[in-house]
């Protein structure tokens, strides 16, 4: 508990798994910046992208110091990325955003309050929305 009685949030890290999602990933990164709680660490992981995400990628390094990016030189599949990012984790949650997900504003402050509220449970979820490329449902 902290001192005003409000349940400790705790730390989240978050891992993208990325290939060739350059048009898609800025969107991401974005809305994972901006939480209202701050993720403890992004770990990017790109599995050897041929399309500019690496540039991308380390542009939003530069931006946000608890952004980072690990490279696959050879392209392994999305379960080998979460992998690679899951063990650099040092949070005490973890999320998994597609890099094409785009996470609304609140929903790790939301996740990790009801993981507080009940630390019985191991895994916490939402709803989604998927969007056509023109931004209808």
């Amino acid at each position: 508990m902290t001192e005003q009685g409000c349940p400790r949030l705790g730390s989240i890290s978050v891992v993208v798994p990325s290939f060739n999602h350059a048009r898609y990933l800025g969107a991401s990164l974005e809305a994972i910046a901006r939480q209202s709680v701050s993720p403890m660490e992004v770990i990017v992981v790109d599995d050897a992208s041929t399309d500019g995400s690496v540039a991308l990628a380390e542009s939003f390094v530069r931006r946000f110091p608890f952004i980072t990016l690990a490279r696959h030189e050879v392209n392994q599949g999305v379960f080998a990325a979460l992998r690679t990012g899951w063990l650099r984790c040092r949070g005490e949650y973890v999320a998994f955003p597609a890099a094409d997900d785009v996470v609304l504003p609140g929903l790790f402050e939301k996740c990790m309050s009801l993981l507080s509220r009940h630390p019985a449970a191991g895994f916490c979820s939402s709803l989604g929305r998927v969007l056509s490329e023109d931004g209808r449902d």
